[in-house]
C-alpha cells in the first residue's frame, strides 16, 4: 500500500491524510474478507466440515478490529493532553488551508458518517474496547443495537468520500485516487482447505478401501 502523500497538498495535510488513507483502505480490505468468508453458505459449509476452532477466532478477530479501526477513525481530534490519528484531526488541520464553504460541506460529510456509524461506535464503545458491565452481564435493560451488513457496507463509504472530497479538493476531480483493495483472500483461503480436506478424505480410503 502506498503511502506517497499529495504533492499539491500543504505538507501537514499530505502526511496526515496519507495515513488516514491508508488506515481505512486496511480497513475495507478486513471488511472485504469478513462478509466474503462468513457471508457465504458454502464456505460456512466447509467451515463445518473442517472443523477448526481457529474460524471462530478469525472472525471474532475481524469483527473487532473493524469496530475497534472504525472507532479510531471517528475518535475525537484531542483526547485529554493527546491528539488522536482520526478524521476530525485531520479536518482541523485542513480547515486554514481551504475556503470556509469548503469546510462546511466537509464537516457535514463528516459528520454524516459519523452519526451513520453510531451503532458501530456503541459496540465499540460498550462491548469490544470496553466490558459495560450490565451489557457483558446481561442485566438490567441496556441492549445493543443490531447492526446489519448494509450499514458497515454505508459506513465505510461514507468515511471514504471524507477523503474523496479532501482529494479532489487539492487534486482536481480528474486525479486518481489512489485505493487499493486486495481481492482474492478468502478464495483462496478456502480454497487450500477444501485442498486439504480433499487429500485427508483420500487417505483415508486407502487405508480403509
Amino acid at each position: 500500500m502506498s503511502d506517497k502523500t499529495e504533492c499539491t497538498m500543504p505538507e501537514d495535510v499530505a502526511h496526515e491524510f496519507a495515513a488516514i488513507r491508508s488506515a481505512l483502505c486496511e480497513l475495507h480490505c478486513v471488511w472485504r474478507l469478513y462478509s466474503e468468508l462468513y457471508g457465504n453458505p458454502q464456505y460456512g459449509e466447509l467451515m463445518d466440515e473442517a472443523d477448526l476452532g481457529a474460524f471462530w477466532l478469525i472472525h471474532k478477530a475481524l469483527r473487532h478490529e473493524l469496530l475497534m479501526g472504525i472507532g479510531r477513525l471517528l475518535d475525537p481530534a484531542e483526547n485529554g493532553r493527546f491528539s488522536n490519528l482520526s478524521i476530525e484531526h485531520l479536518l482541523n488541520i485542513i480547515d486554514p488551508h481551504c475556503p470556509a464553504a469548503f469546510n462546511t460541506t466537509l464537516r457535514k460529510t463528516f459528520d454524516l458518517a459519523k452519526a451513520h456509524c453510531a451503532p458501530l461506535l456503541e459496540w465499540r464503545n460498550k462491548r469490544v474496547g470496553h466490558a459495560d458491565r450490565e451489557i457483558c452481564l446481561r442485566i438490567g435493560t441496556k441492549k445493543l443495537p443490531d447492526v446489519e451488513k448494509k450499514c458497515i457496507e454505508s459506513g465505510l463509504a461514507m468515511l471514504l468520500d471524507c477523503l474523496k472530497e479532501v482529494h479532489t479538493h487539492f487534486k482536481g476531480k480528474d486525479a486518481e485516487f489512489h485505493f487499493p483493495l486486495r481481492v482474492g483472500d478468502a478464495e483462496r483461503l478456502m480454497s487450500l482447505i477444501q485442498d486439504g480436506l480433499n487429500a485427508r478424505k483420500a487417505e483415508i480410503a486407502q487405508m480403509f478401501p
